[in-house]
C-alpha cells in the first residue's frame, strides 16, 4: 500500500531514523518481495547480530528467510532513507478493502476532548469469518452519567474519520497494560470478549 499525501484522515508518523551501516533493511509485502520507498509493508532486518545473544546459528536459520533476513513482524515504510513504523501485523485489519490499525483509532480516540481522559484499547475479534471491533474503556464510578455519550462519540467519530464499524463499546474494570504501558490487546481481548463481551447482541 503506497503512503498518500497529507489528507484529512492522516495520521503523523515519528521516524526511527536511518538503519546502520552494517545492516540492511528492507519493506517486503506478505509473499516477500522487496517493496520501493514509500510502501507500507513488513520489515525484514538483516545482520551479524540479530537474535545471535540469545539463540544458536541453526535456530536462527529456521527463524530467518532464505536470504537471511528476519521478519520482525512490525508494518512501516521506508521515506527518504529512514524508518516509519505503523504497528504490529498482528493488530492490523481490513476494514472496507483497506488495512487499519487498532492503535490509530485509539490515538485518533483519545484526541477527542470529551475522551481524552479515558483510558481505552481497541480489540478484535472473528465472527462469521469477518473482523469486528470492539472499544474497550476502563470504568470509573464517575462515567456512569456520561456512558451513553462516550459510545456515542465513539462510534459516530470512529465511522466518520476511519469509515469502520465499530460492534461495541464495552466498559470493563481495568485495561491490561504491560509494565512498560503497552497494551496488551490479546490478553485484553482473551479475559473481556471471552466472557461474552465480543457478542453481537
Amino acid at each position: 500500500m503506497f503512503v498518500p499525501q497529507k489528507t484529512n484522515a492522516s495520521l503523523t508518523c515519528v521516524s526511527q531514523g536511518h538503519p546502520f551501516a552494517a545492516f540492511e533493511l528492507s519493506i517486503r509485502d506478505q509473499t516477500g518481495n522487496k517493496l520501493p520507498e514509500g510502501y507500507i509493508g513488513l520489515i525484514h532486518l538483516a545482520g551479524p547480530s540479530i537474535a545471535s545473544s540469545y539463540i544458536s546459528p541453526a535456530e536462527k536459520r529456521a527463524i530467518c528467510e532464505l536470504d537471511g533476513s528476519f521478519n520482525t513482524l512490525d508494518i512501516g515504510f521506508m521515506y527518504q532513507g529512514q524508518l516509519y513504523i505503523t504497528g504490529r501485523q498482528k493488530e492490523m485489519i481490513i476494514a472496507n478493502g483497506e488495512n487499519f490499525f487498532l492503535q490509530d483509532l485509539d490515538n485518533f480516540l483519545t484526541s477527542i476532548s470529551e475522551l481524552r481522559n479515558l483510558t481505552l484499547a481497541s480489540v478484535n475479534f472473528n465472527y462469521d469469518d469477518q473482523d469486528h471491533i470492539v472499544v474497550l474503556v476502563e470504568d470509573k464510578e464517575s462515567f456512569e452519567n456520561n456512558k451513553k455519550d462516550f459510545e456515542k462519540i465513539i462510534y459516530s467519530q470512529a465511522s466518520r474519520q476511519f469509515k469502520v464499524e465499530i460492534t461495541k463499546v464495552l466498559f470493563v474494570p481495568q485495561i491490561l497494560k504491560t509494565a512498560t504501558g503497552k497494551i496488551m490487546r490479546q490478553a485484553n481481548c482473551d479475559l473481556y470478549l471471552a466472557k461474552g463481551g465480543g457478542s453481537k447482541n
